[in-house]
């Protein structure tokens, strides 16, 4: 369910689809999501489990900390599970957060990918 947005709200989201961050979105490192949100999204591949972490939750998010996300092996805390192929999305507030925990799809921009763009593309 999605709050009621402005015009002005609604048409400033629209134009933000079209912009590109100047970094490769792999790169990201816990210093990036502590000073944005503070929260990285995680989400298992293998049974779909959601969480959404936080400083409070997670010690590697905290300004000053350079290891890349794609760098630390996030492992599914449900008990007959326990995968560790999981997805990453960074950059959403609180709000987006409740509601990626309680179903909803999360914007493909946002997600962290495990290779840079030079890697996928064999550079």
């Amino acid at each position: 369910m999605k709050r009621d947005l402005t015009p002005q709200q609604l048409r400033a989201r629209e134009m933000m689809k079209h912009v590109h961050p100047a970094y490769d979105r792999a790169t990201v490192d816990f210093d990036r999501i502590a000073i944005g949100t503070g929260i990285l999204c995680v989400e298992c591949k293998g049974c779909g489990k959601r969480a959404a972490l936080t400083k409070e939750n997670c010690t590697h998010i905290h300004p000053g900390n350079k290891t890349e996300v794609r760098s630390v092996t996030f492992r599914c805390s449900r008990i007959d599970c326990g995968s560790t192929d999981v997805r990453r999305y960074g950059g959403c507030d609180l709000e987006e957060a409740k509601m990626w925990l309680a179903g909803d799809p999360m914007d493909p921009d946002r997600d962290i990918p495990t290779q840079t763009r030079w890697e996928r593309e064999g550079w």
